[in-house]
C-alpha cells in the first residue's frame, strides 16, 4: 500500500505489530517470536533485516510506540485508482501524480521531468553546486566536507525531489552507502539541517 507520510507510516507500523495480540497470541506485542517487536529499544545490533534506527526514531521511545500499538484498531484506508492508501483524501491526487512520474523512464541521476509536487534532480544539484561553488561530480565524498554534502544532498533529494531510499541508493554519489543507513542519515541530517548548521566546510 502507498503510505501518506511519516506519521501515517507510524500507524501502518503500529498496527502490523499488533496483530498478533489482536489475534490472542500473545499479551504484549513485544513477545511475539515472529516479528521485530522484541528488537526495538533493546540496544541490539541488527543483523540488517530490520533498520531498527530508522523505527526507533520515527516513534522516538518505546513508550510511544506501545502506545500506538495498543490504541490501533484499523487502519485509516482509502480507496484510489492505484488501490488501497493508507492516509487521508487529500493525498490521493498527489498519490496519483507520483505514480505517473515514476512510471517514466527518465535519469534518476538528473530527472528533468516536471512534477506537480517535487523539483527535479536536476534543479537541486545546481543549486548546491552554486551554494558550495563546487561540481558535486567532482567532490570526494570520503571526506568530512564531502560527507556533508552529501548528507545534504540526501535530505533534498528525499524531500524536494520526493525519491526513495531505494531510488536513491542507486545513484553513483550513494553507492557506497546501505540502504538501510540511509534513513539514519537522512533523520540525523533533517535535524542538522533545521537547526541551521549545514555547512559542509
Amino acid at each position: 500500500m502507498l503510505v501518506q507520510d511519516d506519521s501515517y507510516l507510524k500507524i501502518g507500523i503500529a498496527y502490523v505489530l499488533g496483530n498478533p495480540v489482536k489475534a490472542g497470541l500473545v499479551k504484549s506485542f513485544d513477545l511475539y517470536p515472529w516479528s521485530s517487536g522484541s528488537l526495538y529499544f533493546k540496544r541490539k545490533a541488527s543483523d540488517g533485516a530490520v533498520d531498527l534506527v530508522f523505527v526507533e526514531e520515527l516513534f522516538g521511545s518505546k513508550k510511544e510506540l506501545k502506545h500506538l500499538v495498543n490504541s490501533m484498531e484499523e487502519l485509516p484506508i482509502v480507496q484510489s485508482e492505484l488501490g488501497p492508501v493508507i492516509g487521508g483524501e487529500e493525498f490521493l491526487e498527489r498519490a496519483a501524480q507520483m505514480a505517473k512520474r515514476r512510471t517514466g523512464k527518465e535519469s534518476m541521476e538528473r530527472r528533468r521531468a516536471p512534477d506537480k509536487y517535487f523539483e527535479t534532480t536536476e534543479k537541486i544539484f545546481k543549486e548546491l553546486e552554486r551554494k558550495y561553488k563546487v561540481n558535486l561530480m567532482e567532490v570526494d565524498m570520503h571526506t568530512h566536507a564531502g560527507k556533508r554534502l552529501r548528507a545534504e544532498m540526501l535530505v533534498h533529494l528525499r524531500e524536494r525531489a520526493g525519491m526513495t531510499y531505494r531510488e536513491i541508493a542507486q545513484m553513483d554519489v550513494f553507492a557506497d552507502l546501505g540502504m538501510n543507513s540511509l534513513g539514519t542519515l537522512y533523520q540525523r541530517n533533517r535535524k542538522r539541517l533545521q537547526t541551521g548548521k549545514n555547512d559542509p566546510k
